[in-house]
């Protein structure tokens, strides 16, 4: 285990030092988090009893593969306390994140969080907010008018593409040419393609427009390609195995924000940087959390574990 992984694994197990019975537990997503849901797994075999909201996809995964019980975000008032990890962290507690992809769920558990520790090693303290590129969670109808528009005033977008694919772009920061070029392959909306055309259907293996079945419509092939999905989670993993771009768990689209120049400060005032994206339509949510977290746990490269409270959270 590198050195970084284990500084990972000193924090995110720590973090679970917080944990009591009876508790609803925010479960974050990441690398970090992953050393908490496996320290979880652990108190749990050993007798702890508690529940546990995801925010993603990934981390609910890891939580039923660890017979974590789980309870659905929609049935939750409150959450006694969140473990999340944190790609940025300042020292007034703003924080980056979304480099999972998962910013609008963590946000959404977060928000109803009594207490929301961050968990991370200690590259990820900073003075200022701003080296990692900051994620912004953008709809897909949107995605090619806010490339233009973000570009127009300013700011250099770069639509996230999928992880561990093949695909690359030509620049470094991309064009935005090349960018729309991008969007334009994957389609308009590639959340409705599955289940809203022939060609998608197809693709799916679920219709074959051949002689044989030249009787077929679209509608019907909508239909069976519908059918084959069983919950919410099962289509958006159908869309991701389809798309070139990076998806969310929502369906939508990841922009990840950079410096338009190199050394420029993209993030001088994390606040009025928020305010100023969230006036976008079609931005859903930034990966900028402010105050965002009541406590902080970096595992260090020489075996330490520092802890910091945030007495203004």
């Amino acid at each position: 285990m590198s050195t970084a992984e284990q500084s990972k694994r000193l924090a995110g197990r720590r973090a679970c030092e917080q944990v009591r019975d009876g508790q609803i537990i925010g479960l974050g997503t990441g690398s970090t988090v992953y050393y908490a849901i496996q320290r979880l797994a652990e108190m749990i075999a050993e007798g702890l009893k508690i529940t546990a909201v995801c925010t993603s996809l990934q981390t609910e995964r890891l939580a039923r593969a660890g017979n974590i019980p789980l309870v659905d975000f929609f049935s939750v008032e409150a959450v006694d306390l969140t473990i999340d990890g944190v790609d940025e962290v300042s020292p007034d507690f703003h924080g980056i994140k979304g480099g999972g992809g998962a910013l609008f769920r963590e946000k959404q558990v977060a928000n109803i969080s009594r207490q929301v520790t961050w968990v991370m090693d200690d590259r990820k303290l900073v003075k200022r907010l701003g080296a990692f590129p900051l994620p912004i969670e953008v709809a897909p109808f949107a995605a090619a008018s806010l490339l233009r528009q973000l570009t127009a005033d300013g700011f250099a977008p770069r639509l996230r593409l999928k992880k561990g694919g093949e695909l690359s772009y030509a620049l470094n920061p991309p064009s935005l040419d090349e960018q729309i070029s991008f969007l334009l392959s994957a389609g308009a909306d590639p959340f409705l393609q599955p289940i809203n055309t022939c060609k998608s259907a197809a693709v799916a293996g679920e219709f074959a427009p051949d002689s044989a079945s030249a009787g077929n419509t679209c509608e019907s092939a909508a239909a069976t390609a519908k059918s084959a999905v069983s919950a919410p989670a099962d289509l958006i993993e159908l869309i991701r195995a389809q798309s070139i771009l990076e998806l969310t768990d929502n369906g939508n689209y990841i922009f990840d924000l950079l410096s338009p120049e190199p050394g420029a400060d993209l993030i001088a005032d994390p606040v009025a940087l928020e305010r100023r994206l969230k006036h976008y339509p079609g931005v859903l949510e930034t990966g900028i959390f402010l105050n965002g977290s009541s406590r902080i746990i970096v595992g260090h490269a020489d075996g330490q574990i520092s802890e910091r409270t945030n007495p203004n959270f």
